[in-house]
C-alpha cells in the first residue's frame, strides 16, 4: 500500500503534492480531535456524576465522534469496530441505563487503549443506579 502511494505520489505536480500533504495532515488531526473528545467524554461519565440528561447528551455526542472516527479511518478493520460502537450507542437506552452499565465502556477503552478496568474496580461503576 505504501509503495503504491508512493509511486501515485511521483507523478504530482507540486500543487498536488501540498494539497495531498495537507488534507492527511488535517484527516489525522480530525481523528486525533475526535479520539481526544471521546476521552473527555468517556471520563465524564466514568468518573464523574453525570445526570440522566448529561448522558443524552453526551450519546448523542458520541455519536458524533465516532462517526467522525469512522469518516476518518482508513483501515477496515477499524471502521468494522466503530460501526459495531455506533450501532451499540444507538441501541443504549440512556433512560434505562447508565453508560457505566452498558458494554459500551469496555467497547471505548480498546479504541482508547486504555488498560480494562475489570481487573481495578468494575463493581464501581455499576453502583450508580438511576434515580426513580
Amino acid at each position: 500500500m505504501k509503495s503504491f502511494f508512493i509511486l501515485k505520489y511521483k507523478a504530482l505536480t507540486s500543487n498536488e503534492k501540498y494539497f495531498i500533504l495537507i488534507s492527511l495532515m488535517t484527516d489525522q488531526g480530525s481523528y486525533d480531535s475526535a479520539l481526544q473528545e471521546i476521552k473527555d467524554i468517556f471520563t465524564f461519565l466514568t468518573e464523574g456524576k453525570p445526570t440522566p440528561d448529561d448522558e443524552i447528551e453526551a450519546k448523542d455526542k458520541l455519536i458524533n465522534k465516532f462517526s467522525q472516527l469512522k469518516d476518518n479511518s482508513t483501515y477496515p478493520e477499524e471502521i468494522k469496530f466503530v460501526e459495531s460502537i455506533l450501532q451499540k450507542l444507538n441501541d443504549w437506552d440512556t433512560l434505562d441505563l447508565w453508560f457505566s452499565e452498558t458494554n459500551l465502556p469496555i467497547e471505548i477503552m480498546k479504541i482508547l487503549n486504555i488498560p480494562s478496568l475489570l481487573s481495578i474496580s468494575w463493581t464501581a461503576f455499576n453502583s450508580k443506579k438511576k434515580p426513580l
